[in-house]
């Protein structure tokens, strides 16, 4: 019986697939990026002064101090756990392979959308608001991810992971997000 349910859950978690549908595309566009790096998704805002912004959202001890012990993955799977906001200022042309290269985390692939100038830059003041006060309470600066973290204020679950932090910001974007972003599979679909 645990057997079967284990591998129905298998069977489920495998189909994981978020469907992003962008916005239309208009004179007032930027460019946004989503970095997939696997199991594991960051979101690149471009800025008014063609600068960009990475942003991630992870476990505070797993992502942030890289604490990647076998046994602690069991708490992140099961209760809800500090997490953490992670920013980094990217150093790259508006470019995909660019912006792939500047970033020290291996990245399986580069996505970009486009979404309106003034909700990229809504969303960006908040998220820099949200770094800022995390600030006050302390951060930590890892090379190796290229981000210096901070506490967020939601916790971190197995069903409020990085990925699905994403796809609320891209929500924010006016994108549609269909499907479960659980594991990081992603399609980007023709905007309507």
């Amino acid at each position: 019986m645990i057997r079967s349910g284990a591998l129905l859950c298998t069977i489920l978690l495998c189909g994981c697939v978020a469907t992003v549908t962008p916005p239309p595309k208009t004179d007032q566009s930027r460019p946004v990026y989503i970095l997939d790096h696997g199991r594991h998704t960051s979101l690149v805002l471009s800025t008014p002064d063609h600068g960009l912004v990475r942003w991630a959202y992870g476990e505070w001890r797993w992502y942030a101090e890289e604490d990647r012990r076998p046994l602690r993955a069991f708490p992140v799977l099961l209760v809800p756990t500090p997490a953490a906001l992670g920013r980094q200022t990217l150093r790259a042309e508006y470019d995909p392979e660019a912006i792939g290269a500047a970033v020290p985390v291996v990245t399986e692939q580069v996505f970009v959308i486009h979404a309106d100038a003034a909700l990229i830059d809504r969303l960006q003041a908040r998220q820099e608001a949200l770094f800022a006060s995390g600030r006050q309470q302390g951060y930590l600066e890892n090379r190796a991810l290229g981000f210096v973290f901070v506490p967020h204020p939601v916790p971190y679950r197995l069903d409020n992971n990085s990925n699905h932090m994403v796809a609320s910001w891209l929500t924010e974007l006016d994108c549609r997000v269909q499907g479960s972003p659980m594991l990081g599979s992603w399609r980007i679909a023709e905007s309507q």
